[in-house]
Order: C-alpha cells, then sequence, then structure tokens
C-alpha cells in the first residue's frame, strides 16, 4: 500500500505576508488575496461566496491544475522577468484564459511573440486559448503567401474552418497576382492600387477579423 504523505509548503511561493492558501498536488501555496481579486472574479467563482482560502487548514484546492503549470502561473505574476520558454508561457496562457486574467493573458501572449514558432502552431495555440485574432493576421497572411498549401498534419491542427479561409485567401491572391495586381473588385477592401502583401493582409483582414469572403 503506497502511503501518503503530508501536504508541504512550496519552496519558493510560500509567502510570510500571505494571506490566500491554495493546494496543488500536494503543496501549500501562501500568495496575496488582492493578486487574485484585482482583474478576474475567479477566486468568488472559486470559493462561491464562502470563507475558504484564509488559512493552511482551508486551503483551496486546485484538483484539475498540474503543480508545473502553476508554478509557472506565479512566476508570471510575481517574477515574469525569468520567463522565457514555449512550455512556461504556453501554461501561463492557458490558465489565465480558464480562470479570466486578462493582463496577465496579454503578458503571455508578449512573451510568446518573442519566442520562434511555427506560424501554423503559434495559430492553433491561440485559438485555442481565445486570442485576439488581430495579433495573428501576419500569421494568416504569411500561409496565404506560400509556394505550397497546407499539409494534411498543418490542417489537422488548425481545425476545417480555418484551413479553408486560409485556402481562400490563398486562392484570392493568386488569382490577384495572376491579373498583375492592380485594382480588387472586392468592395470591402481599400481600391488603391496596392502589393500581393497589402492584398494578403486585407483579405486575411476580411476574413478573419470581419468574417467577410468575397
Amino acid at each position: 500500500m503506497t502511503q501518503l504523505t503530508a501536504p508541504q509548503c512550496h519552496g519558493t511561493s510560500y509567502f510570510d505576508d500571505g494571506d490566500l492558501y491554495f493546494l496543488v498536488e500536494n503543496y501549500y501555496f501562501c500568495v496575496h488575496r488582492s493578486v487574485f481579486e484585482r482583474e478576474s472574479d475567479f477566486l468568488g467563482r472559486l470559493t462561491a461566496g464562502q470563507a475558504k482560502g484564509g488559512t493552511q487548514a482551508s486551503a483551496l484546492s486546485l484538483n484539475d491544475v498540474r503543480l508545473i503549470d502553476f508554478e509557472h502561473f506565479l512566476a508570471a505574476i510575481y517574477n515574469p522577468q525569468r520567463m522565457s520558454t514555449l512550455e512556461e508561457w504556453s501554461s501561463v496562457l492557458d490558465l489565465a484564459n480558464r480562470w479570466g486574467f486578462a493582463q496577465v493573458k496579454d503578458l503571455a501572449v508578449c512573451g510568446l511573440e518573442k519566442i520562434e514558432m511555427e506560424d501554423v502552431d503559434r495559430i492553433a495555440l491561440y485559438h485555442k486559448h481565445g486570442v485576439d485574432r488581430k495579433i495573428l493576421i501576419p500569421r494568416y497572411s504569411a500561409l496565404g503567401a506560400r509556394d505550397y498549401s497546407l499539409t494534411v498534419e498543418e490542417g489537422n491542427k488548425l481545425g476545417m474552418e480555418t484551413t479553408i479561409f486560409i485556402a481562400h485567401a490563398r486562392d484570392c491572391a493568386r488569382s490577384y497576382m495572376s491579373l498583375g495586381g492592380g485594382d480588387t473588385p472586392m468592395p470591402y477592401i481599400d481600391t488603391r492600387e496596392y502589393t500581393t502583401e497589402d492584398f494578403l493582409r486585407d483579405i486575411t483582414t476580411s476574413i478573419f477579423i470581419n468574417g467577410r469572403t468575397p
């Protein structure tokens, strides 16, 4: 029979002046309630109006959260300068999106934008966590500008709708180039003469942001 060990205090995220306790994978965390109340109603939803989390004995158990992910989330709040990897910022993005921490979510996106990723992987990650699609316009455009179409593997990552939209933008761009550029007949796109790159930016904006297809 496996003997269960008593929970222990976390080594770096158990603050002496903390007033909010969590229990994650057999570790107690003691943090500051104000951090969790200032931009999200997550704590209120978790306690349902009851006096919980104020002591170690009443620590809030996060049974659906991995220890490593919660460590990354707290690091992003208390010590973001030490965050640097895709795994770290992806963890933060996931929890910030689930818990409604808009500022922490923006911080995670800023961190991820500094990391090299394939466009397909970035789009899939941002879509999964509800990141503003305006940020992805250059990524959509880059995929539309490629000499080759999306692969089956890439399509599986992106999902059917996004794959179809990118393929459509690519087809429109190829038609535009075959006509030698110039004015585009699409009424909701600026009709000045512009480059293929401009065209791809505008068509992907129309498709992904405005929900329009020619």
